[in-house]
């Protein structure tokens, strides 16, 4: 008998640890950060290699140079030597001895990940890269499995840190938990992501035969248009009153960052001349700066909280109603680089609808079709099949010469991906049959 298929799938719960427990955790990002840098260090000692006579500044310089335009070939040969690595290679500290163990071999398991997805697409992933600290001074992240618990439903568990940390659980599994990801944020609070191993996924939806096209749109009144009538919308009023204060927190950032450049400016030209040199402030002792960055951290995060609601809620009422959707393989790279257009399609964000979309669905059997990007959905008359060619991106609605119908653009378009996407499920499944052995 073959071993029951067990499934994973992930709770995000926000953690309130104590001043002991936070020195610990960032203790844990900081060595992860750090056994980042010895094993990406030691897959590109052969780089190294090539610049030993430069200076440390000017060799750095030189290996980042060399990585932007690094053959595809050469990545292939260094990911190979990451298989080779074993933990008594890697230089460690005294300090990494409170550490947790387990985070070394889950960093390493993490970076052949980053090479594999290079590997298999490089034009959407890209190198692996350094750690710097100014990356991890505000926001940080490590992966751990051994000796993680939930104590019970309030109360988690780390290894390496010996206060029992408060959790709010809004959303508990069942299954064994697999994997821990500790996580701070900029705007200083502190998340655990569980991953649980489990016989079947928590959400199973009804099969209800039904099929749909979506169309998206940029602006907020129609953001969302199924083919059956249906238009979802979001709070698009509110994400730009938000954006508005960041915007409005960045100026106030910029000023005070230019002030303290100057001010340090003159104490070190002071410095030169002084027989005692004066302290060098930090812009982490600049109070009223580290302030307004933290104000700057909440309010993203409050939008993004805002976009993410939004989204699963639209999604998760889609995948409730519909067995088979039908949606526009878009080529969002492509439409920011118009410049009026590259605000509203970053603020829809289009791929996570796409990605929400298809997790949703395949949990529960479903099935999610992608429909060409090139497919003209909006210049097609779904009545007679007449080609618009005329139509701009200001034609809302349109009436066709050939059959005299009235069209709502983005309600035509929705109605035409949902017939092009059955279509092209159609032939799938026609392949499908096509290739199954016969009956002998």
């Amino acid at each position: 008998m073959g071993t029951e298929k067990k499934v994973y799938e992930g709770r995000v719960f926000k953690i309130y640890p104590e001043k002991d427990s936070i020195e610990k955790i960032e203790l844990n990002i900081e060595y992860a950060r750090v056994t980042w840098n010895n094993l990406l260090y030691h897959c590109y000692q052969p780089i190294y290699a090539k610049y030993c006579d430069l200076s440390r500044k000017e060799r750095a310089k030189a290996v980042r140079k060399y990585l932007s335009s690094i053959e595809y070939t050469e990545v292939k040969e260094l990911r190979k030597r990451l298989n080779k690595i074993k933990r008594t290679d890697i230089d460690e500290k005294e300090w990494t001895r409170d550490c947790d163990s387990q985070i070394f071999p889950q960093t390493l398991r993490i970076l052949k990940k980053a090479f594999d997805n290079y590997l298999k697409n490089p034009k959407h992933f890209k190198v692996p890269k350094f750690k710097s600290r100014k990356s991890i001074r505000y926001s940080g992240s490590y992966q751990t499995t051994n000796a993680c618990r939930l104590v019970n439903e309030c109360t988690f568990k780390l290894n390496k840190v010996s206060n029992k940390i408060p959790i709010y659980q809004h959303y508990p599994s069942d299954g064994r938990l697999y994997k821990v990801n500790i996580k701070k944020k900029p705007d200083e609070t502190y998340w655990a992501s569980l991953v649980y191993e489990q016989s079947e996924h928590t959400v199973r939806r009804e099969k209800t035969g039904r099929s749909v096209g979506i169309d998206l749109n940029v602006s907020g009144g129609n953001y969302i248009t199924l083919s059956d009538g249906h238009i979802y919308s979001v709070p698009f009023e509110e994400i730009k009153r938000i954006e508005n204060k960041i915007e409005r927190e960045n100026r106030k950032l910029s000023k005070k960052y230019e002030q303290w450049r100057k001010e340090v400016a003159i104490i070190e030209n002071d410095n030169k001349k002084a027989l005692i040199p004066a302290h060098i402030p930090k812009l982490e002792e600049r109070s009223n700066y580290q302030k307004n960055r933290l104000k700057k951290a909440k309010l993203q995060e409050h939008l993004n909280n805002i976009k993410k609601d939004s989204i699963r809620k639209i999604c998760s009422q889609i995948a409730n109603d519909y067995d088979i959707v039908a949606m526009e393989d878009l080529n969002v790279s492509g439409m920011i680089k118009n410049s009026k257009l590259a605000r509203a399609v970053a603020r829809s964000n289009f791929r996570e609808i796409r990605d929400t979309l298809k997790y949703m669905l395949e949990w529960s059997g479903k099935k999610l079709i992608f429909v060409g990007r090139f497919y003209p959905s909006s210049k097609l008359c779904y009545e007679c099949g007449y080609k618009n060619d005329n139509l701009t991106l200001k034609d809302r609605e349109w009436d066709c010469p050939n059959c005299n119908a009235h069209l709502l653009r983005d309600l035509n378009a929705a109605k035409n991906i949902e017939r092009e996407g059955l279509r092209i499920l159609k032939e799938e499944i026609t392949k499908e049959k096509g290739k199954s052995p016969g009956k002998i």
